[in-house]
C-alpha cells in the first residue's frame, strides 16, 4: 500500500499504473477505502506494494519497470499465499520518497 499526502497524488498514481502490461500481466492498482474521519497517521515511505505480477517476473523486471520514476534501492519478491494462478507480488524500496510517490 501507498499512503499520499494528497488525493491528487493518489489519482495520479492510479492513472499511471493501474491496466499498465508487465510482462503478460496487466498490473491492477485502485484507491483504497478510506474512512473520511480518521486522519492519515502515517506519513509517505520510500516503499510500494506490487501485486499481480507475472510468476515468470523477476526483481531485474520489477527494477526496470520502476526504475523510470527514479533509483530503485531494493526489490523483495515473493509468491502471493493461496494465489491460484502462483502470481507474485514486490516490495520495491526507493532511494527518495518523491520518487516512490511518482511510481
Amino acid at each position: 500500500f501507498v499512503q499520499f499526502t494528497e488525493p491528487e497524488m493518489a489519482a495520479n498514481a492510479v492513472a499511471a499504473t493501474d491496466g499498465r502490461a508487465l510482462g503478460d500481466t496487466v498490473l491492477s492498482a485502485k484507491l483504497a477505502d478510506h474512512d473520511e474521519s480518521t486522519p492519515a497517521v502515517h506519513p509517505p515511505i520510500t516503499s510500494l506494494q506490487v501485486s499481480n505480477l507475472p510468476s515468470a517476473c523477476t526483481e531485474a523486471n520489477v527494477e526496470c519497470w520502476f526504475g523510470k520514476f527514479g533509483p530503485v534501492a531494493s526489490v523483495l519478491m515473493g509468491p502471493v499465499p493461496q494465489h491460484p494462478h502462483g502470481d507474485k507480488t514486490a516490495l520495491v524500496q526507493f532511494c527518495d520518497v518523491a520518487d516512490a510517490t511518482r511510481a
